[in-house]
């Protein structure tokens, strides 16, 4: 198997751990920048011909005011780099054995418990730009013999970026995480988990398709602040009101009011271990001093 792969966004938390990961298993690294979409299909072709995989993980912070601009920069910066990508595989004389291209689990709704064979998407922005995001991905389905793997995420945590170090400094100004009545899902993974799943997904020829990149343990942000509280050992004095996360973000406020209920059961069937599998393992390790 070809140990050369290329990963869009290399400058965020994901793209850089990844990008570090298969540099220490002795992999050779191709980072696809902002510049390299600029480029026309045939170029970028070149750059990514013979790659043994492909990880698409670029995208615009969803941490930012969602105005109308923002929004706009959030859906292009998903969509429009997908079908890129997308177009200049088509052109490669050495196509990769496999195309990872991210998604996010706020493709569901916030009622159901989800698997990877739900189709009770939500409709709301986020669910939009997903199933846009995928419906890219999407058409490299069975041409090329290259093995597409979509991966909805949830949210990753670790120490050098990310949620985690937010709600970390947070927790040191006496700030919890219980967001409104708690009630929402908080669908996450830990960094160790993502990396080796990525890793997994890809050598493994027979995974393809959609899996969910979450704990296999559905927890309610309730119970996150609280093991969040435990685990950790600081006092929280106050929790974030609702009404400086709507200042702060606008409509982007309902990243922390909604949450979904979802489960790795592809991940499992495929026999994948969890090294954090819970939500206490999970913080222990991520407060590890």
């Amino acid at each position: 198997m070809n140990n050369t792969v290329a990963i869009s966004g290399t400058t965020g938390f994901l793209g850089r751990e990844l990008s570090e990961f298969f540099r220490q298993s002795n992999h050779e690294v191709i980072p696809i920048t902002r510049h390299d979409y600029m480029l026309s299909d045939d170029k970028l072709a070149e750059k990514i011909n013979g790659v043994g995989a492909l990880f698409h993980l670029a995208g615009a912070t969803l941490m930012q005011k969602w105005t109308d601009k923002v929004k706009k920069k959030i859906y292009n910066s998903r969509v429009d780099t997908t079908r890129k990508l997308v177009q200049a595989i088509a052109k490669t004389t050495e196509k990769p054995d496999m195309f990872y291209s991210a998604s996010a689990v706020g493709i569901y709704d916030i009622y159901e418990v989800h698997d990877e064979f739900s189709s009770n998407y939500g409709d709301d922005f986020l669910a939009d730009v997903c199933q846009a995001w995928e419906k890219e991905a999407l058409k490299l389905y069975g041409q090329f013999g290259i093995r597409l793997i979509i991966g909805r995420m949830g949210v990753v945590l670790g120490r050098s970026g990310g949620a985690f170090p937010q709600i970390s400094k947070a927790l040191k100004l006496g700030v919890g995480n219980k967001i409104g009545d708690g009630f929402q899902n908080f669908p996450y993974i830990h960094i160790s988990d993502f990396l080796s799943a990525m890793w997994y997904l890809w050598k493994k020829s027979s995974c393809t398709g959609v899996f969910n990149i979450v704990a296999p343990q559905l927890v309610s942000n309730y119970e996150f602040a609280d093991e969040l509280n435990n685990v950790s050992g600081k006092k929280v004095l106050l929790n974030p009101p609702l009404w400086a996360l709507k200042s702060r973000f606008g409509e982007g406020v309902s990243m922390f009011t909604h949450g979904q209920k979802v489960l790795p059961r592809r991940l499992k069937k495929e026999n994948f271990y969890f090294l954090y599998p819970d939500l206490s393992s999970t913080l222990t390790e991520l407060f590890k001093v």
